[in-house]
């Protein structure tokens, strides 16, 4: 399957575990059977409207973001909430509500940690 639409060239670029996850995060079990070859999987995923690229890269590890990123040719270095906002940029989207409250999260000192003051 040649990648034409940005959710195919996302979901191209994702490992096989990545793709089962998703099957399992949006309870396709019905209408996706276990033990598709990859090329299937992808031509089943990417028909799915309700599967977006938003949703796609918002439930993706830290990992699986920085190998996205590496494979759409992006800089892989940098915290989830950045990594996935170049993946939405990369793909003219922007980053939805839980993208943007992940990125501020990411920014909040951890519980217990002391700033450090003159």
């Amino acid at each position: 399957m040649i990648p034409r639409t940005p959710k195919q060239k996302l979901l191209s670029v994702l490992s096989n575990a990545d793709l089962r996850n998703l099957v399992d995060r949006f309870n396709l079990g019905d209408e996706i059977k276990k033990g598709q070859s990859r090329d299937s999987l992808l031509r089943d995923l990417s028909r799915l409207k309700r599967v977006t690229v938003e949703q796609v890269v918002e439930g993706l590890s830290l990992e699986s973001l920085r190998a996205a990123c590496r494979n759409l040719g992006l800089d892989d270095s940098g915290r989830q909430g950045q990594l996935a906002q170049l993946i939405l940029a990369r793909f003219g989207k922007s980053p939805s509500r839980i993208q943007r409250s992940l990125s501020a999260e990411e920014e909040r000192p951890l519980e217990g940690a002391s700033s450090a003051s003159g």
